[in-house]
């Protein structure tokens, strides 16, 4: 097993692994310890209006100040081939999240 701390890849978006530490056609299980934070999950499914799962389908979720009604886009997640989506935001006390459901583009 390949042990990794926080400190390994701080302020970094990506977790590093050489491959000398990798073994060919076996399972590489890596064992990851975070700090605490304060991020949150959001996750659901879509479906479109004749209750099928919505593969492909953009969800944007946005902050709204409750003050002065001010909204800002945070992200943007497309769902799989199940319908599914998650973002991690940093929820914040006393604001307001928006999400708005895109249907997916048609191939045809």
């Amino acid at each position: 097993m390949i042990k990794v701390s926080y400190s390994d890849f701080i302020n970094r978006n990506s977790l590093l692994l050489d491959s000398m530490c990798l073994k060919e056609c076996t399972p590489n299980h890596v064992a990851i310890k975070l700090k605490e934070n304060n991020r949150q999950i959001i996750k659901g499914t879509v479906y479109d209006e004749k209750n099928r799962l919505s593969a492909g389908a953009i969800v944007q979720v946005a902050k709204i100040n409750p003050v002065t009604l001010n909204r800002r886009i945070l992200g943007f997640a497309v769902t799989d081939n199940f319908g599914n989506y998650a973002f991690s935001i940093t929820a914040l006390p006393g604001s307001i999240y928006e999400l708005e459901v895109y249907a997916p583009i048609s191939s045809r």
